[in-house]
């Protein structure tokens, strides 16, 4: 049964499925994708629509989703409108119980994967940030080096949409296993700066973590860092207040069949902290989201 603070976030995300950075700001891909995702994960595909479609019609010839509707650049956001409209196809569109047709997004499903398997972050050459400088993923802006969450929200995105082997994809995980810190977690893209190892952030821990559910191709020593991240995180989440942090950990946690006492209530806290403070509707659709992360809405398994 659903808890009020998210009966409520979700008659929001209904009446205002396209959503911005926050109420004062136009339209942006994130948001609005994370609003589609947590309407489809709740069974509400007729009031993601509108959602689904402003993706649509921003999406540019070349198939990139950009993150605001004023810019054709950057384009990272791609990977999150391929989620949704890749979910949506799998839970909804392609099932043949619906009382009316429902609308295709198959031709932007097809334009946002040739995209994204083009796209790739520039290789640098340098010793002195402790990684693979080699390995390419995807950047946040094109034409810079590869960082984490934009290249696992790809992979999570391609895994998604049955690219799961694709070489742009299995290059990606080496690169995500390559930029785990030493004792588990992960920063924003780098594991050394100036001569130190960096300290993991709980977010780009989450989403890693979620990048690389059902990998049993990991060497030995990747998989203990694996377990060390999966630690970090349950030994981090009593102490979350982000909503943003706290969904992405608990997606990656119960990506690898993690979850802890008590969690629900968490989601419950941080989101009435949310709305005391009028956060942004998009910080709910994520905590909307991590409601249902048994049901594995972004696990790569609805391809």
């Amino acid at each position: 049964m659903s808890t009020p603070w998210l009966q409520n976030a979700l008659a929001q995300l209904a009446k205002n499925p396209v959503q911005g950075y926050n109420a004062t700001t136009s339209a942006a891909a994130e948001p609005t994708a994370l609003a589609a995702l947590a309407l489809l994960v709740h069974r509400q595909p007729r009031q993601a629509l509108p959602a689904l479609q402003w993706l649509a019609s921003k999406q540019l010839p070349s198939g990139a989703v950009p993150v605001l509707e004023e810019q054709d650049e950057p384009c990272w956001t791609t990977s999150l409108a391929l989620m949704a409209w890749q979910y949506y196809h799998a839970e909804y569109r392609d099932r043949n119980d619906s009382p009316k047709p429902l609308p295709s997004f198959e031709r932007q499903t097809e334009l946002a994967v040739r995209w994204s398997l083009a796209m790739r972050g520039e290789i640098i050459d340098s010793d002195d940030v402790g990684h693979n400088t080699r390995l390419t993923g995807w950047p946040w802006v094109a034409g810079t080096h590869s960082w984490l969450e934009p290249t696992a929200l790809h992979v999570i995105a391609l895994k998604a949409a049955g690219h799961g082997e694709h070489p742009r994809v299995r290059e990606a995980i080496q690169l995500l296993a390559d930029r785990l810190l030493p004792n588990g977690g992960c920063n924003y893209g780098n594991v050394v700066v100036l001569g130190q190892v960096l300290k993991p952030h709980p977010q780009p821990s989450g989403v890693v973590l979620l990048a690389l559910a059902n990998e049993d191709r990991l060497a030995p020593n990747i998989t203990t860092k694996l377990e060390k991240t999966r630690q970090y995180l349950v030994e981090t989440l009593p102490i979350i207040r982000s909503a943003d942090s706290l969904a992405w950990i608990l997606l990656g946690l119960a990506a690898h069949n993690e979850d802890a006492p008590g969690t629900d209530q968490q989601i419950a806290a941080v989101a009435s902290a949310e709305v005391r403070r009028g956060g942004p509707l998009y910080r709910l659709a994520l905590l909307a989201l991590a409601s249902r992360r048994a049901a594995g809405p972004l696990h790569g398994r609805f391809a």
